[in-house]
């Protein structure tokens, strides 16, 4: 297969997703080169690839999936190779990763996974594909407990995606890296930047509009997602990550890139600071950092705005701090309960309170519960229950602001008869 790279006209209908370019404040940063497309493309089967001569990192990859040609292949192998149309120099080898000790894995920024599919659809073809994923160029520093959880369960939601019309998509990615940025220090004058965060941006023709669609998100490489081994073992529970939808202005402002106007058009998270701080759209800090956990938060509509907004930090006055997910005895769902604990110095009327599960399950509350005092909260008469799998509990106070937010594992639900403490 020829290594063609990225097609903006890949969506088809006349619509044109075009790569992004560059601020002042990152052009000179980009690197350029005789052997590269235009000058400063990397092409390879399905994607394409930009450099960051300073951080030896990409800026920014595009890249194009059929989910209708799309085939499951195996990796067989973990052979990463440097790219021959940039100096060695710029691109961070083994050396930086598996090479040495540390927690950083070769992230993929354009997956394996998803690159897997060709037209014709053959397994020859496939192989292609998979094996063009596996260049330097197209990894970036992810902290191992990042990549194979958080990342990874973001990329099935990709190649899973179903608002699509003909089963084609394009995806915009990249680094985010910030004045603080962490680093690896390899030798005392040799420091690789590790990322801070990352985002994706995931582009098709939406079945009811018949337009262009994009949703963007934004994943931090911080202790949130990072904090996640358990008992000397890796920790992965895919539906336990956070997926957070952003604006287009929040990543072009922290990484520089300048996307094309049809993008945040399209996109129904909107940069914006409301003149009247009561309005619906609330917006509390930027980038908006709003856990997506059920599927009711993922705005859809151009015109709507999200459900929920993250509550301040000083709105943050009641937290989960156990559950009983498993009583025994026979009729174990009228002993289900949640102990909720009121954290700040006055009397809360639990009115229009609601506690939520992943599985888009509600349970209004009522009552009050007085300064640094408990209540406990059960559910026999609700269509709510705590279900014995990986799951999240989501408190929201009655401005639908999301104030906690816990989760459990299947193991942790399977313990009979013994609460589960959050706190």
């Amino acid at each position: 297969m020829d290594r063609t790279g990225y097609d903006p006209n890949f969506l088809g209908e006349g619509i044109k997703v075009r790569p992004p370019k560059f601020s002042p404040r990152i052009d000179g940063v980009v690197f350029r080169g005789d052997e590269l497309r235009d000058g400063i493309y990397l092409d390879y089967i399905h994607y394409s690839i930009v450099m960051n001569k300073k951080t030896r990192q990409l800026l920014y990859a595009a890249s194009n999936i059929d989910q209708d040609n799309w085939m499951k292949y195996k990796r067989h192998s973990d052979d990463w190779n440097l790219d021959s149309r940039m100096p060695e120099e710029l691109q961070l080898d083994n050396n930086y990763y598996k090479g040495v000790e540390n927690p950083y894995d070769r992230g993929h920024l354009v997956r394996r996974a998803n690159n897997c599919w060709a037209v014709p659809k053959t397994k020859e073809n496939v192989k292609k594909a998979n094996d063009d994923t596996f260049f330097y160029t197209n990894a970036s520093l992810q902290h191992q407990y990042f990549n194979q959880d958080e990342w990874l369960a973001l990329e099935d939601m990709f190649l899973n995606w179903e608002l699509g019309k003909n089963g084609k998509l394009c995806i915009l990615t990249g680094p985010v890296h910030r004045p603080f940025d962490r680093c690896f220090h390899r030798t005392w004058d040799d420091a690789a930047r590790i990322p801070s965060a990352f985002f994706k941006i995931i582009c098709y023709i939406g079945i009811e509009s018949d337009k262009l669609e994009t949703r963007a998100f934004l994943l931090y490489q911080d202790e949130e997602f990072t904090n996640n081994y358990r008992n000397g073992k890796k920790y992965v529970a895919t539906n336990r990550f956070a997926k957070y939808q952003v604006s287009i202005a929040d990543i072009e402002n922290l990484t520089g890139l300048e996307f094309d106007s049809a993008l945040p058009d399209s996109n129904p998270i909107y940069f914006n600071t409301p003149e009247d701080p009561n309005a619906v759209n609330r917006v509390y800090r930027y980038p908006e950092r709003v856990p997506i956990v059920i599927k009711q938060d993922l705005v859809h509509n151009i015109l709507a705005n999200r459900e929920t907004q993250e509550a301040k930090e000083e709105d943050k006055n009641l937290v989960i701090v156990a559950a009983m997910v498993n009583p025994e005895g026979r009729d174990s769902k009228k002993n289900e309960w949640v102990s909720l604990l009121n954290v700040s110095n006055d009397k809360i009327d639990l009115d229009g309170w609601a506690l939520w599960n992943s599985r888009g399950k509600t349970a209004p509350l009522s009552g009050t519960v007085e300064a640094g005092e408990s209540i406990r909260i059960s559910f026999a008469k609700h269509d709510f229950s705590l279900v014995n799998a990986d799951v999240h509990l989501i408190l929201r106070n009655p401005k639908k602001d999301t104030v906690d937010i816990v989760s459990y594992t299947r193991k942790e639900a399977e313990e009979s008869g013994h609460a589960i403490v959050f706190r």
